[in-house]
């Protein structure tokens, strides 16, 4: 599920700049979606920045909730990058798009490597439960610099140094920023076509 990525200022850093995002349900992991997002880069990791994938779904047991999100995170320099997942919710400013961000696990499963690949494995049961044939919507990637005590857990929308939106809705986008579940299963293989035996002359 590649998104498209937005004109960005040439100043950007490339480990800021996201080339795709990405979601999968591997057999090897039973209830877990495993979420990437692809950067230029992550030779170094610039501090006090935020990679962010957000997508839209109401669980059924808690239809309030909306807005999921997971990501990694880097603190000040020097020290190691952390992952987590968890809900955004409106921060209540008016005319300005700012989220707040819930964390659920703040010590998530999560790796990066230095092509710029990041991956973090979320459980299904802590993020809705979607079952097969839900929709995963408005699945969207962002990154955020310069974060400060006051704002490390704010999302702004005029702070995204990249993101992978249209006009502000990632449904907008091609393809469809949306991800239909298809549960942690092994796809069957094709069935071989029998060879036909030949006719005796």
């Amino acid at each position: 599920m590649p998104a498209p990525t937005p004109p960005v200022l040439a100043t950007a850093v490339p480990q800021l700049l996201i080339d795709y995002i990405s979601v999968a349900e591997p057999p090897s992991q039973p209830g877990y979606f495993v979420f990437k997002m692809k950067v230029v880069n992550l030779n170094t990791l610039p501090a006090n920045s935020r990679w962010r994938i957000a997508w839209d779904y109401s669980p059924r047991t808690a239809p309030d909730t909306e807005i999921y999100y997971v990501g990694m995170t880097m603190g000040n320099a020097g020290t190691q990058p952390t992952f987590e997942y968890g809900t955004l919710a409106d921060a209540g400013v008016p005319a300005v798009l700012l989220l707040s961000e819930t964390p659920i696990n703040p010590a998530a499963q999560g790796s990066y490597l230095p092509d710029g690949t990041i991956t973090i494995n979320v459980p299904k049961a802590d993020v809705g439960n979607p079952q097969v044939g839900d929709l995963l919507g408005a699945i969207g990637g962002k990154t955020i610099t310069g974060d400060a005590p006051e704002t490390k857990t704010l999302e702004r929308s005029t702070t995204f140094v990249d993101h992978t939106f249209i006009k502000g809705n990632s449904d907008n986008s091609y393809p469809a920023a949306t991800y239909t579940v298809a549960g942690n299963v092994v796809c069957a293989q094709p069935t071989p076509s029998p060879t036909p035996k030949k006719k005796p002359h």
